[in-house]
Order: C-alpha cells, then structure tokens, then sequence
C-alpha cells in the first residue's frame, strides 16, 4: 500500500470546511474589491417592486381629513447590507414618491393596492408630477377602471412616461376582460383626445386572470 505524506499530518482548511456545515461567510469583506462589486451588481437586479397604499387619516368623528402615502415592502435588501452595498445601490434605486419607495426606475413596477374605487385619483393628487413621470412600469387592480368616470384616464394621463400597465382581475371580471374586444376597449379609452397634444402614449397592458393573481404577486416579478 502506498501512503502520500505523513498519516499524522494537520488537516487542511478545505478539509476542515467540508467536515461542517457552514453556516456564515466571514472572508467576504477580504475579497477584492472587484469581486464585491460584482456581487453588489447582481443583487441589485434582484427583482424589487414596491407595494404602496393609501392609509386613510380619521379626524375624531370618523371623517378621512387626508390619505398618507404608505410603502408596504421593505426597503430592498442591498440598501440594507453595509456602507458599500448602499453606495452602489443608490446608483440605481432613487427615493420616491413622496420619500416613502425606493425605485429601481428602469426595472422596478409601483404595485398601487387601492382598497376603493378612485383611489388612483387620490394616489396621483398625493405625489409630486415629476416623481409620477420616474414610474414605467404600474400595476393596478382592475377595480380602478370605470367607463362611467372620467377620473380614471385624466389620472392614469399623469403617468407621462409609463410604458408598461398590469391590471389584475377579480373574478367578476374574468368573464368579459380576457376577450381581446375587451383589450381593445381598455387602450381606445386610454388614448388622449387629439386636443390634449401630450406626450402621454398608451403603454403595454398586461391583464392578469383572478385566480392567478396571488401567484403573480408572489412571484414579485412584474416585468
């Protein structure tokens, strides 16, 4: 039998390594500089798309004196990390809305969770015009839309630079909404009239069945 070194020799570090579990990596602030900047990089695509609502405020006779814009997802996790990963996150990731959300503005999707019907046009009045232009991509519940209002469209109008829309579906619309006619109907009545003359085009629209919802927003990946 032949033996390779001593049978009394120190185990090695990889050895050692792979004899236990490793529960924390304490090397990474050692690595280059490059190599962190790398990792930092591929977290920041991470997936991020911030759920805001409106938080209704009662006076003391139960009347709603104003709604407070409210971000309901944690501030993404890079931001969260250290020094550096925060200084290379913000290169990306701009407080917005009314500084409750952080916006990665070229991959991230605003979630609006409106508990009611024209809650769009409370969201809108509530946020600076030129923080609604930073959002391209916008995810509703369909319970926003009504033919019979006009609110809907002048506010969905303020969004200058959308590009995509995600309109998610409650059961009762399912039936009618899915047809292609339906499609058609949502993006004639977004057009702006001709006398309006604004930059404003209608975006792509994305229209999620009910009983997929859930899945779609626990995939947290929008776009």
């Amino acid at each position: 039998m032949r033996c390779y070194g001593s049978t009394s020799q120190e185990p090695s570090l990889y050895e050692v390594m792979d004899s236990k579990t490793l529960k924390k990596f304490t090397l990474f602030p050692e690595l280059p500089f490059e190599i962190r900047l790398v990792i930092w990089q591929i977290t920041i695509r991470f997936p991020y798309n911030p759920t805001v609502q409106l938080q209704p405020i009662h006076d003391n006779s139960g009347a709603i004196v104003f709604r407070d814009l409210i971000c309901q997802t944690r501030t993404p996790i890079v931001l969260r990390i250290n020094r550096e990963s925060r200084t290379e996150a913000l290169k990306y990731f701009t407080l917005t809305l009314g500084n409750t959300t952080y916006l990665n503005k070229a991959t991230g999707t605003v979630f609006f969770d409106g508990n009611e019907l024209g809650d769009l046009t409370h969201f809108v009045a509530s946020v600076p015009y030129h923080e609604l232009q930073t959002i391209k991509n916008l995810a509703l519940h369909l319970c926003e839309w009504t033919w019979a209002d006009e609110t809907f469209k002048e506010a969905m109008w303020q969004f200058s630079n959308i590009r995509r829309l995600v309109m998610m579906l409650s059961r009762s619309d399912d039936n009618y909404y899915l047809r292609r006619e339906a499609m058609m109907l949502i993006r004639k009545e977004l057009k702006q009239p001709p006398e309006n003359r604004g930059g404003w085009k209608v975006p792509s629209i994305c229209l999620v069945q009910s009983n997929l919802v859930e899945e779609f927003l626990k995939l947290n990946s929008f776009a």
